[in-house]
């Protein structure tokens, strides 16, 4: 039979076990406790960060959508400022004798008139069709860059690109016993060369423009002296 002593000897081991057990288990609590704190705060940041993402993405989205537009109306809008300049230089330099001569032309063979007339009206249409269709060069200027502006750029476009000449020069060296090129620097000469035709849109812009004024005018005259024959016929 155990003695008092071994008795309370072994009441002491357990209760330090079962307070070392309780410990333990409150640490392990207490660990779990803040690993799943933790982890919701970083859940709900990645949630939150992901949101302001996308709501940054849909914003951009949405700027870009508004600037596009606002270069489409601003490039339909310069192509109507082309048009309007031609009804102007039209009404400047139609003359009263070039319709009197159309219309004599008109009573000799009303016909043939009839039919240039016709294919003027088609040729013009086409020149105005490209002249809106090349117009979004505008918004390689300035954004707020004026339309008279925007015709000096077009007008002072060149048929042939012509730019700064350069030379390459060569930097030597040595490799495996051999001479070879390290690098190759090109520096300007100080020289101009042609660099090849002007394909751009302002430069199209430039010869369509020439085009719509020229058959504009000789359309108006046409159209105006086939009215003063009619009218003439009439009497």
């Amino acid at each position: 039979m155990a003695s008092f002593k071994e008795k309370m000897n072994y009441k002491w081991r357990s209760f330090v076990w079962d307070m070392k057990n309780s410990k333990d288990a409150r640490n392990n609590f207490l660990t779990w406790f803040f690993l799943v704190v933790a982890f919701s705060g970083a859940f709900v940041w990645l949630l939150k960060a992901d949101k302001e993402a996308k709501e940054q993405e849909e914003t951009q989205k949405k700027l870009e959508q508004v600037e596009k537009a606002r270069q489409a109306q601003r490039a339909h809008d310069f192509a109507d400022y082309i048009i309007k300049d031609t009804r102007d230089y039209v009404v400047q330099n139609t003359s009263k004798r070039s319709v009197r001569e159309a219309a004599e032309n008109y009573n000799f063979d009303s016909s043939f008139w009839d039919s240039y007339i016709q294919d003027l009206v088609k040729d013009s249409t086409k020149y105005a069709n490209e002249i809106y269709r090349d117009a979004w060069c505008i918004n390689n200027l300035s954004p707020n860059v004026s339309f008279e502006t925007g015709i000096k750029y077009i007008d002072g476009q060149e048929a042939l690109v012509v730019g700064p000449k350069y030379e390459a020069e060569y930097n030597m060296g040595v490799s495996h016993g051999e001479e070879v090129i390290k690098s190759v620097e090109y520096v300007p000469t100080g020289k101009t060369e042609v660099k090849g035709s002007n394909k751009s849109a302002a430069y199209k812009m430039k010869v369509n423009k020439r085009h719509l004024k020229e058959i504009s005018l000789d359309l108006a005259r046409l159209r105006a002296g086939r009215n003063l024959a009619r009218k003439n016929l009439g009497r």
